[in-house]
């Protein structure tokens, strides 16, 4: 049975980077729920001389920003080395 353009065949592996892509994604999604969880839950006048706020949410006031940034940054370099490895695999079936 022929296959569908853009649809591997059920022998090819699996792409490295659909895994980096699925992980990375992930983790993005947690982290941004996690800083929205420690925008509303943390008076922002107070800051961090709240009494008792634990190491996590300091940790993400003071480096949530520069976390997404470079999440979103490993997602972009995935979904880019993903499409290029495709792309490579389809050329390399088309030649023979």
């Amino acid at each position: 049975m022929p296959s569908v353009h853009g649809m591997g065949r059920k022998n090819d592996p699996v792409n490295p980077f659909y895994w980096v892509l699925v992980a990375s994604g992930a983790m993005l999604v947690v982290t941004i729920l996690a800083l929205l969880v420690s925008l509303l839950t943390l008076d922002p006048f107070v800051g961090e001389a709240q009494i008792g706020v634990p190491p996590p949410a300091r940790f993400l006031n003071r480096w949530g920003g520069t976390l997404v940034g470079v999440e979103t940054g490993v997602l972009m370099v995935a979904a880019v080395l993903a499409i290029a490895l495709d792309g490579f695999r389809s050329r390399g079936r088309q030649r023979g």
